[in-house]
């Protein structure tokens, strides 16, 4: 969701609704509401319980529509299956997404103690972002909160991954009209204040722009 405060207004919808414990969403898969004040909940699989997930909602399009065009891409989080759901009265789309340890924010502290941990974060991350590009998209709102940490569950290896697709776009069409501060390009900057009416065409140098910020926050 771009506006973080229809996120809000959908999880306060849901948790004042019967399905203030848990809802169904798709197939198999439903997700705990009651304590949860985003719009990304913990998820169970009733016919796999061993399976680590999350459910994701959004009012847009524009993160399946990413998810049905690229296929287990490394670094990118595996996507396991999404759809238009009727939730009470609110009608919207939920993404069923593999489920990370921790962001790449949180995460920081402990790259900063490392050079070699900081140079296989940027790598990976640089690699996923590369993927997206070669599938003719950008992310469009690369950040560290936006890179996931994975933990292999046999061997405990870790991997960094992409998270977040709301903004991805592809290559050559108009971007929605958001970006996050801090890592805003200065045409989506000129877009957002009105220095332009002209919106931001989607071009693989926004994701550069941004991903030489995360750098630099490290």
């Amino acid at each position: 969701m771009n506006d973080p405060r229809m996120g809000k207004a959908l999880v306060a919808l849901l948790q004042a609704s019967v399905y203030a414990t848990a809802c169904p969403v798709i197939g198999s898969i439903c997700v705990a509401v009651k304590q949860s004040g985003h719009p990304i909940f913990a998820a169970k699989n009733k016919r796999r319980h061993g399976d680590n997930l999350v459910v994701k909602l959004s009012l847009g399009r524009h993160e399946i529509d990413f998810f049905n065009v690229q296929h287990a891409i490394k670094g990118i989080v595996k996507y396991i299956d999404g759809a238009e759901v009727q939730l009470d009265s609110f009608r919207c789309h939920a993404l069923i997404l593999e489920r990370g340890s921790c962001s790449g924010l949180r995460r920081r502290p402990l790259l900063r103690t490392n050079l070699l941990l900081r140079y296989n974060f940027v790598e990976e991350v640089v690699r996923a972002v590369q993927g997206c590009h070669n599938l003719n998209h950008i992310h469009g709102d690369v950040k560290l909160n936006n890179v996931m940490v994975f933990v292999a569950a046999f061997g405990g290896v870790t991997q960094y991954k992409l998270i977040d697709f709301d903004n991805a776009t592809r290559v050559g069409q108009p971007m929605t009209k958001h970006c996050t501060p801090e890592y805003c390009p200065p045409e989506m900057t000129k877009y957002i204040l009105g220095h332009t009416t002209e919106p931001v065409v989607a071009d693989t140098s926004f994701d550069v722009w941004c991903t030489a910020v995360l750098i630099l926050k490290l």
